[in-house]
């Protein structure tokens, strides 16, 4: 696996040089260094930025479908008692055994 360090450059602050020193301290060895400079912002996707279009991503898989893809992170939010335990015991389940999470549940 490649690790791709990304720098949007917006800012006079904002240095390639500075962002990639601070990820080589924080212990990243970069394979690839990728910047667009000018392009500010979050409602501009990486896919569809300058740079971020030289970077070959492949689809991740879906460990349960729809709502887990490989490779990501989940969390449970609700009041005490509801089941979430069950419900993150289940999505367990069904991922350990390649099963669907409603072949799980009793009628």
């Amino acid at each position: 696996m490649k690790t791709v360090l990304y720098a949007r450059v917006s800012t006079l602050d904002q240095t390639l040089e500075h962002q990639q020193e601070h990820a080589e301290k924080a212990g990243f060895k970069p394979d690839l260094v990728l910047a667009d400079h000018g392009v500010s912002g979050i409602a501009t996707r990486l896919r569809d930025r300058p740079e971020g279009k030289r970077i070959d991503v492949p689809p991740r898989e879906m460990l349960l479908a729809p709502i887990l893809p490989e490779r990501s992170l989940a969390m449970f939010y609700a009041p005490r008692g509801i089941g979430k335990s069950w419900l993150g015991l289940s999505i367990g389940l069904a991922v350990a055994s390649g099963s669907s999470l409603a072949s799980l549940v009793r009628s």
